[in-house]
């Protein structure tokens, strides 16, 4: 008992209670609207999941909140950029499957598994975690260096291109986009990289 009361005084002192206690926020929001959009036809099997989902993230956070991250990533970067690439293309395999509404690509339906898995959800993790250890690297040597952001960005247009090749699906993949910009806008790349990007985004499409 006081072993588990010394681990939760430890994970209240290292934890960010104020970046888990907006995400529980935003989890409760979708909880609601989830509900409110499934309750009709009595089907609370979405909301359950979700639920689940959310316990399992939140114990996730507790676990990692006593693990060196940076050291980690560090030593393994190369093998989480792997694994999500084999992710990924493990959706051209026949357990890929997806909505006939969307005609994405996006779920794997593995036999052992009572639940589908969307690959792009769970290369997030990863990707994030590469990301912030790419500019915790970077930073020393010069962030907003055109060898630094080439990098950077060449990463997320890697996933990006994953993610819309293999799945088709481009909400996702505008996601990793955009935890692009707020990743490498906090780490202090340059503006003028973003109205670059912009211009260029514009001329392209």
């Amino acid at each position: 008992m006081s072993r588990m009361r010394s681990l939760l005084q430890e994970f209240f002192k290292k934890g960010d209670m104020l970046l888990l206690g907006l995400c529980l926020a935003a989890s409760a929001f979708g909880l609601v609207l989830i509900y409110s959009a499934t309750r009709w036809d009595n089907d609370n099997r979405s909301f359950i999941v979700q639920c689940v989902a959310i316990a399992i993230g939140v114990a996730a956070y507790f676990i990692l909140t006593f693990v060196d991250i940076e050291l980690v990533t560090e030593k393994g970067w190369k093998w989480m950029l792997l694994f999500n690439a084999v992710l990924m293309l493990s959706l051209l395999t026949p357990y890929g499957v997806g909505k006939e509404t969307t005609g994405n690509n996006s779920w794997l339906a593995l036999p052992f598994l009572p639940f589908n898995i969307q690959p792009s959800e769970v290369a997030k993790i990863f990707f994030v975690l590469v990301m912030a250890w790419q500019c915790s690297r970077l930073q020393e040597r010069g962030i907003s260096r055109p060898y630094a952001v080439m990098e950077l960005a060449g990463h997320t247009l890697l996933m990006c291109g994953l993610i819309a090749g293999v799945s088709g699906d481009f909400g996702s993949a505008l996601v990793y986009l955009f935890l692009f910009v707020i990743i490498a806008w906090s780490a202090g790349v340059g503006k003028r990289w973003f109205f670059l990007g912009i211009l260029l985004a514009g001329a392209l499409f």
